[in-house]
């Protein structure tokens, strides 16, 4: 299923303060071609930075008390990348879809067409990749691809999304309600002014997201009123 033109609660730290701060000096390192030390609390490098021709020292003192066994280490980067229930849901959209769509585009009538959408898991199923194609949108070719997930540190789906019509990524949050199997996914649109690139709050309900009939909904603001308004509309019937 496509997720955009297809298509906890609190944050903790993604890694270990240590491990982070070992990450920081051998990257470091690594990007200036330094050498770093042998000792495992206090790491340096001093070496010349390929931009401004100046001699840097790039180092750091890590307290003693901040060790941390690295078996201790790798099971809890387990845990924090381990999939949830969440998760399951995605695989649900994963799969070829026909697709039939809707949109007003100023016109008396909507813009009718046909699509496809190809969807699958990948990363150990954290997260569906989509690669959406409608031969013929006004008369041109649309395409698009994206990756959705969900996001643990955030409590929330999250996806990304770009096609051939923008050269912008756009990005969107979203919840998932249970009761009525909808998705609904929040963010913002960037589009060609009058007066240059403006961005717009956008909305994308996507309804009977567990069945294989799946209806997504595209919500944008009323130029008139400034209200939320529904733009179209993508109906998917799994193959």
């Amino acid at each position: 299923m496509s997720l955009r033109c297809c298509s906890s609660s609190s944050i903790v730290k993604r890694i270990a303060l240590g491990a982070g701060f070992f990450t920081a000096g051998a990257v470091v390192a690594w990007a200036f071609n330094a050498t770093i030390t042998s000792d495992p609390i206090t790491q340096s490098a001093d070496t010349t930075s390929p931009f401004t021709g100046q001699v840097i020292t790039a180092g750091y003192t890590q307290p003693e008390d901040m060790e941390m066994d690295p078996g201790g280490m790798m099971e809890m980067m387990m845990e924090w990348g381990a999939t949830t229930e969440e998760h399951e849901l995605l695989k649900n959209m994963a799969g070829e879809w026909d697709c039939t769509t809707s949109f007003s585009m100023g016109g008396p009538e909507p813009v009718e067409g046909t699509a496809t959408s190809e969807s699958r898991m990948v990363l150990g199923g954290r997260f569906v990749t989509t690669h959406f194609s409608m031969p013929d949108f006004m008369g041109m070719e649309f395409e698009g691809m994206g990756a959705a997930g969900y996001d643990k540190a955030k409590g929330k789906f999250i996806n990304v999304w770009m096609d051939n019509m923008s050269t912008g990524i756009s990005t969107m949050e979203g919840v998932y309600d249970e009761d009525t199997d909808t998705m609904t996914w929040s963010g913002e649109a960037t589009y060609p002014g009058p007066e240059g690139p403006m961005t717009v709050p956008i909305q994308h309900i996507v309804r009977n997201v567990s069945t294989d009939t799946t209806t997504m909904e595209f919500w944008e603001p009323n130029p008139m009123t400034g209200e939320l308004m529904k733009s179209g509309t993508i109906v998917y019937t799994r193959r």
